[in-house]
């Protein structure tokens, strides 16, 4: 049975003082095992970090990272990856559906060379949206 393993790294260039913003995240996991994050957000300009490991993914850990970071009562209830462009030139679009308990939608998009980057980001949008309605 082969492994495979995900890893990686992404530094924001810059925060801004107002909303979400992803600022550093951290993961490592396996198909079969644990996933370990460590997400660094800065929200309304104040920083905050986490460390998560999750058996349910890299996306599943870091979601509950941020969670625990900015609580909030959503259910994730779509989500889709595209490519745009071609070659080493394409990116990951990615596109998240929140739904919050009196059934208002939030929709998130990120762009990223890396999928998981680019959901994260996405997420967070949406959960900027709807910290801002």
């Amino acid at each position: 049975m082969s492994i495979m393993e995900t890893s990686g790294e992404y530094r924001a260039s810059r925060s801004a003082e107002k909303g979400i913003v992803l600022v550093n995240l951290e993961y490592r996991g396996t198909m079969d095992g644990p996933s370990d994050v460590r997400v660094y957000l800065s929200i309304d300009g104040k920083s905050d970090d986490r460390s998560w490991r999750s058996q349910e993914g890299d996306l599943d850990a870091i979601a509950k990272a941020i969670n625990f970071m900015f609580p909030h009562r959503t259910v994730v209830v779509g989500y889709r990856v595209t490519t745009k462009g071609t070659g080493t030139n394409a990116v990951a679009h990615a596109a998240i559906v929140m739904r919050d308990e009196n059934g208002k939608t939030y929709i998130g998009e990120g762009e990223h060379p890396k999928t998981m980057i680019a959901s994260v980001i996405a997420y967070i949008d949406a959960l900027n949206k709807l910290k801002s309605a």
